[in-house]
């Protein structure tokens, strides 16, 4: 039979032991991280030396860096005794909102922050509320941001502002000078695939482009 102080030892045993340095993180597996550094990683998600491997909850974590506009989900894993594994899905800015401030901008409407220098070449985009911060969101179906979601990566440098014209179409601005008519935000990654084979086009021959109709994008 176990006495009442048998079993006060038994407890308090139990508790040294899943709480001794054994069950300390020594291992912090972290991918899918790109704009993220490491440290702001642990950071955002409470994560550091000391934390008990055994007591943490994944789920608190994940919540934590999902709380970041960069993460898009998280996923938290642990193996005992020391080992923590943290898998995150980044959002990748596509645009910038002009301001005081620069701000870049997901392709869902998430606000991610300010304009760092290896995102300074992507599209503006006019039209959109000011004085939004980090964490906020316009609306994921803003056709200026559909378009500039929709332009293949190695396009978005060579756009400088994507906005509406006094007709109320979508026109994109070149960064080396000329104008691309838009249209509506239908059909829109057909529009960027056919705006870059026509830019190719054009450099490979030495054209300067002035103009191109993407209303039509299989003949623009």
């Amino acid at each position: 039979m176990v006495t009442v102080t048998g079993l006060a030892g038994l407890l308090a045993g139990g508790w040294w032991v899943t709480n001794s340095p054994v069950f300390d993180v020594r291992s912090l597996s972290l991918s899918g991280n790109r704009q993220l550094a490491p440290s702001e990683v642990s950071r955002l998600g409470g994560l550091g030396e000391g934390t008990n491997v055994l007591w943490f909850s994944p789920g608190a974590v994940e919540a934590r860096l999902e709380r970041s506009p960069w993460v898009l989900s998280a996923s938290v894993t642990r193996t005992l005794p020391s080992t923590i594994a943290v898998r995150i899905r980044e959002r990748a800015p596509v645009a910038v909102l002009p301001g005081r401030t620069p701000l870049l901008l997901a392709a869902d409407g998430t606000v991610l922050g300010t304009i760092d220098q290896s995102a300074s070449r992507l599209p503006f985009l006019e039209g959109v509320p000011a004085g939004l911060r980090a964490g906020q969101r316009i609306l994921p179906g803003t056709p200026a941001l559909l378009a500039a979601a929709a332009l293949p990566p190695s396009l978005r440098p060579r756009v400088e502002t994507v906005g509406l014209d006094s007709e109320d179409r979508l026109t994109l601005r070149l960064s080396g000078g000329g104008e691309v008519i838009y249209g509506d935000a239908t059909r829109a990654e057909e529009k960027g695939d056919a705006l870059l084979a026509v830019l190719l086009w054009a450099t490979r021959h030495e054209i300067r482009v002035e103009s191109i109709d993407l209303r039509a994008p299989i003949a623009p």
